[in-house]
């Protein structure tokens, strides 16, 4: 059995205790909800336990009857029949719990280790504190050489959100962008920065991911959805389907779109104001307080149209600075993703120039560059190995890395669906 990451088991884990009423009765009993890290999985768990306590069944009636008043019906409905399909059957939940068990112990020992570094850590307090994690955990304490041999052990995707693009999430240690980091995608106008960070956004929220995409450039909420119903189903517009006669795919992206718990949008381009970042920032501070609305990873597109009544002088390079500054501190104070479009202009070379300040991607976690390739530059076109050359060959470039690889390339196909899938060749 491969190894799952930490949000993985959790899901197979509510899963399997939704298709065995035995199994969830047994384990609520040793896998408490405080070992959950995803607040959706912990919730859903919360009410198994429940269930399992008046020997209900935890199944999708019996569900979201008791989420009632705590996620909005879609969302929940969506979020439990996922985790429902995840599993076959519920012969591993034994498994599942161990590896939920396990992830929850690398976090608790992770904290540990980060507090060990402050003025006021207890180095007694710490070892009560070890001794109750081994103890809630059943003493099943992996037997490694030291702590820091634990904390390095799994994917540690628990600290990350996948991005969906397999070139970037597994050259990472953490399996996707980490929490607290800021990336960004850089690229050139008509390149498709905003369909890879829709599709981004798109691929979090079908894990389950609270996403809120905030829009600055010419490009409306309605817009947004449109491109998001295209990458669903490859369809932007009723006309489009009913010429094809795929009503139903469509209808189906159209309701998907309209989840607004799951991936919201703001409109910064139609707002008086609108592109001012602590505006932006403030809207979703305001949500964070509240578990039913927070926000587990953020997009911005794009940057150089982010504003702040800060700037004294005026000019692009103070902007940026500024404006990046808050994005970074904002991401890390929330301890979660936060990614950025920037806009770029393109030398004969193929080369991505940032437009104004590259403060940007200097201080983000991880920079992919999106290069499109088009027939009439014949001598970039030349660089396209031969049997890939076709319209939408793009050069996706994984330029910088804190947690992981770097300097990785790959051509990708920009499809007709309006999503970017990889042809699997390495650029050279």
């Amino acid at each position: 059995m491969s190894t799952l990451t930490a949000y993985e088991a959790e899901t197979a884990l509510v899963g399997a205790c939704m298709l065995s009423k035995s199994h969830a009765r047994r384990l609520t009993q040793t896998v408490p909800a405080v070992m959950f890290a995803k607040v959706a999985n912990r919730l859903l768990w919360e009410r198994i336990t429940q269930l399992a306590a008046q020997n209900a069944e935890a199944d999708l009636v019996g569900l979201k009857s008791a989420l009632t008043g705590e996620m909005t019906d879609d969302v929940a409905e969506s979020w439990i029949i996922h985790c429902a399909e995840f599993v076959p059957s519920a012969s591993n939940a034994e498994y599942y719990a161990t590896e939920v068990r396990n992830a929850w112990m690398r976090r608790e020992f992770q904290r540990i280790g980060e507090l060990s570094g402050t003025a006021n850590f207890d180095p007694m307090a710490a070892m009560a504190e070890t001794r109750r994690i081994a103890t809630l955990a059943e003493n099943q304490t992996p037997e490694y050489g030291s702590w820091s041999d634990f904390i390095r052990d799994g994917s540690k995707a628990e600290h990350s959100i996948p991005t969906g693009f397999t070139m970037l999430d597994k050259q990472q240690d953490c399996s996707g962008l980490a929490l607290g980091q800021t990336g960004v995608v850089l690229a050139g106008t008509g390149a498709g920065k905003t369909w890879a960070l829709l599709q981004m956004a798109k691929h979090a929220s079908d894990q389950g991911y609270r996403v809120l995409y905030g829009t600055f450039a010419d490009l409306s909420a309605e817009d947004l959805a449109s491109r998001i119903m295209k990458i669903s189903c490859g369809y932007g517009s009723k006309a489009s389907a009913d010429r094809d006669g795929r009503l139903e795919d469509w209808e189906n992206a159209k309701s998907y779109a309209a989840i607004s718990g799951t991936l919201g949008i703001y409109d910064g381009s139609r707002k008086r104001h609108g592109g001012d970042v602590m505006r932006f920032l403030d809207f979703i501070e305001e949500r964070q307080g509240n578990k039913a609305s927070r926000y587990d990873v953020i997009f911005a597109d794009y940057a150089q149209k982010l504003t702040s009544s800060e700037v004294k002088r005026g000019d692009s390079y103070e902007m940026a600075d500024v404006c990046a500054g808050h994005v970074r501190r904002f991401a890390g104070e929330f301890n979660l993703p936060f990614w950025v479009g920037s806009q770029a202009s393109m030398t004969p070379e193929g080369l991505l120039m940032t437009k104004g300040n590259r403060v940007w991607e200097e201080d983000a976690g991880l920079v992919l560059e999106i290069v499109r390739y088009r027939q009439k530059y014949q001598k970039l076109w030349q660089q396209v190995p031969e049997e890939i050359r076709c319209e939408g060959i793009t050069r996706a470039s994984l330029r910088k890395s804190r947690h992981g690889r770097d300097h990785v390339e790959e051509w990708w196909r920009f499809t007709s669906r309006g999503r970017f899938e990889t042809t699997g060749y390495e650029a050279k």
